[in-house]
């Protein structure tokens, strides 16, 4: 039997919480890394001596922190300010810091420019960029529900070093539901492929990812890797996940 750390709740806590900080989220708030609790976009640039002011947004996208500048886009987006398009893309065309330019994208992609758009599959698919933001920016397009960069997400699910980023791209692929039926397989393929990792999360997130998607197909997977798992944590957690998905399947 392969060594690995014991699952504990504890664990499976601090792991969803090193995802929520890596970038913020669609509803206006974020992680504060420095207080540990949650915080709107807005309370973040107040605590930078940043003015909320249309005018003094604009002007934060070209301020020296790059979090001000993504900030800035994403209070603007927030507010649905339209006239400050312009100004967002401009500041995208320019920005070097790689986790500003995919949050910027989806601020545009929120006042709905479609360049915003662009730019986010640009990033999902971009080899060069660390797998977690690659997934982020496919996050962001399937939460304004458009479904591209299933070749990425699966990609980075099956191949990223970094265990992280594999869970958050296990964690996109349920999300997938107007896939066709060879998209389909190869997405109960790659959630199946997880089953069978070492890490812990990695297992988990591929066993949510089976039964959200809710097909038929997820279940002998399932039913395989609850009986190899000695993980009495990991094992429980697979069987509710097995449960859910025959009762989604009527059986």
């Amino acid at each position: 039997m392969t060594n690995r750390p014991k699952m504990t709740g504890s664990l499976v806590c601090c792991f969803i919480t090193i995802l929520i900080l890596i970038a913020p989220t669609n509803s206006g708030a974020s992680q504060d890394t420095s207080g540990g609790h949650f915080a709107t976009f807005k309370q973040l640039l107040r605590e930078r001596n940043v003015s909320l002011t249309g005018e003094a947004l604009v002007a934060a996208l070209r301020n020296t922190d790059p979090q001000v500048r993504y900030l800035a886009a994403l209070v603007l987006a927030e507010d649905k300010e339209t006239n400050a398009i312009p100004a967002i893309a401009d500041a995208l065309a320019t920005e070097k810091v790689p986790e500003t330019r995919v949050n910027m994208a989806l601020a545009l992609a929120q006042l709905g420019d479609e360049n915003g758009i662009a730019a986010l599959r640009d990033d999902c698919s971009n080899s060069e960029l660390a797998p977690s933001l690659r997934m982020y920016a496919a996050k962001y397009l399937l939460d304004l529900h458009s479904e591209g960069c299933l070749n990425s997400i699966e990609d980075v699910a099956r191949s990223a070093k970094d265990p992280g980023a594999r869970i958050l791209a296990l964690s996109q692929l349920a999300r997938f539901q107007h896939a066709s039926e060879a998209d389909s397989d190869k997405i109960i393929r790659s959630l199946a492929t997880g089953l069978s990792e070492k890490e812990p999360m990695v297992m988990i997130a591929a066993s949510h990812g089976l039964s959200a998607f809710g097909s038929l197909a997820g279940i002998p997977y399932l039913q395989r890797a609850i009986a190899a798992e000695h993980d009495r944590t990991v094992r429980s957690i697979m069987q509710a996940d097995l449960q859910g998905l025959q009762q989604k399947a009527g059986h």
